[in-house]
C-alpha cells in the first residue's frame, strides 16, 4: 500500500508541477521538437503508470472475489 500512494503521490506531483508551470516557458527555452518529445516522454510515463494501477486494481478485485467465494 505504501509504494502505491507513492507511486500515486509522485504521479501527481508531476501533474501539479506540470500544470503550474507555464508552456510559452517551455516553447521560449526549448525547441518545439524538444516540448513534444518531452510531453510524450510524459505521456508514456503516465500511461505505463495508469496501467499498473489497473492491474493492481484487477488484482485487488480477484483477491475480493476469491475470499467472497
Amino acid at each position: 500500500m505504501a509504494l502505491e500512494r507513492q507511486t500515486e503521490e509522485s504521479l501527481q506531483e508531476r501533474i501539479n508541477d506540470y500544470l503550474r508551470g507555464k508552456p510559452s516557458d517551455y516553447a521560449s527555452e526549448e525547441s518545439e521538437e524538444e516540448v513534444v518529445k518531452t510531453l510524450l516522454g510524459m505521456l508514456q510515463k503516465a500511461e505505463k503508470d495508469l496501467k499498473a494501477a489497473q492491474e493492481r486494481i484487477d488484482r485487488i478485485k480477484w483477491e475480493l472475489a476469491k475470499s467472497k467465494a
